[in-house]
């Protein structure tokens, strides 16, 4: 990590104001002091300039027909609520949190261990840009840390099943995202050979599983730190 890494990092409003997830007073005081300090013009910029060329990065998934109707009905009627498609800041939000957590802010943030030190994560978010579970990998194994941030609620009986699909395109089974704190997972094949990870809904008793039965909520690939 470099000089300007390790500062950027020492003010994290400074990304979060760039991610949009700075909000109320905090996000006030910090306007004011942006609008006279120009190191913290400098940093804000910085964070702009390395974060924007990640958004490449995140995979687009297809949302349920579901959740289009429930996007559908609160944009409903257009005059008296904005719709969230019409919202310049939740699509840029969604790139930018993502491309954070490459950076590797949002592991301070979100409190991921850092022994052994991560060196590629996968963030899943839902399809308002919130963060559910962080996975990282230290790059010297085949171990997963998966981290509940914070999870949808489910059916009783229902869970979420992590996949990796391989360069093939065959699914393999990761295991069951956790609901609360850090849970370890062994990686069915080794990770240099995935092609992105998956996440399905699946019944419980259903469990173990060689082939999704539910359908897939998220996809998303680990990315180089």
């Amino acid at each position: 990590m470099t000089s300007h890494d390790q500062k950027t990092v020492q003010e994290p409003t400074a990304a979060e104001y760039v991610l949009g997830t700075l909000h109320g007073d905090e996000r006030v005081r910090f306007e004011q002091r942006l609008a006279s300090d120009m190191g913290l013009q400098a940093e804000v910029t910085a964070w702009e300039e390395r974060l924007n060329p990640m958004l490449d990065t995140v995979d687009p998934v297809q949302p349920p027909p579901a959740v289009w109707q429930q996007i559908q009905q609160r944009i409903e009627p257009e005059e008296e609520k904005p719709g969230l498609w019409n919202s310049l800041a939740f699509w840029r939000n969604l790139g930018m949190v993502a491309a954070t957590l490459v950076l590797g802010l949002g592991l301070t943030i979100f409190g991921m261990q850092s022994d052994p030190e991560l060196e590629r994560v996968l963030m899943v978010t839902n399809n308002q840009a919130q963060v559910e579970w962080v996975v990282g990998n230290s790059g010297s194994d085949n171990m997963l840390q998966v981290k509940a941030i914070a999870p949808p609620n489910l059916p009783e009986g229902k869970v979420c099943q992590l996949w990796m699909e391989t360069m093939d395109g065959t699914l393999r089974p990761v295991g069951v995202m956790p609901h609360t704190g850090i849970r370890t997972m062994p990686a069915p094949a080794n990770l240099n050979q995935s092609k992105s990870f998956k996440i399905s809904i699946e019944s419980e008793h259903d469990l173990p599983t060689s082939k999704p039965t539910g359908q897939f909520v998220f996809e998303g690939k680990l990315i180089q730190i």
